[in-house]
């Protein structure tokens, strides 16, 4: 991603590459989606468990990346540490963690 930072005045002016961005979080978001795609698929309870795996591990790997994908966006994409992302993130992470 091309950004630049010029101050003048103690104002802070920030120029992004538009197209850089797009491309960048578009793959973000296909490999949040992803993730979240194999996190539902292992709560499943009719979804396939490897030998020598148990679920439990199978869904803690798959939250482990989807946590991953969330923090990455976060640290990337400033604009998405809302009450609207962090909330439900949150509450994905706790109802899992209950079960």
């Amino acid at each position: 991603m091309a950004c630049s930072w010029s101050s003048s005045e103690n104002v802070n002016d920030i120029t992004i590459d538009e197209s850089s961005l797009s491309e960048d979080l578009l793959r973000d978001i296909e490999l949040f989606s992803e993730h979240i795609n194999r996190l539902k698929i292992s709560l499943d309870s009719t979804s396939y468990v490897p030998d020598g795996e148990s679920k439990c591990v199978q869904i803690h790997a798959a939250l482990s990346m989807v946590s991953q994908s969330v923090r990455d966006l976060l640290v990337r994409y400033p604009l998405f540490k809302t009450s609207h992302v962090l909330i439900p993130t949150s509450q994905l992470v706790h109802s899992i963690k209950g079960k």
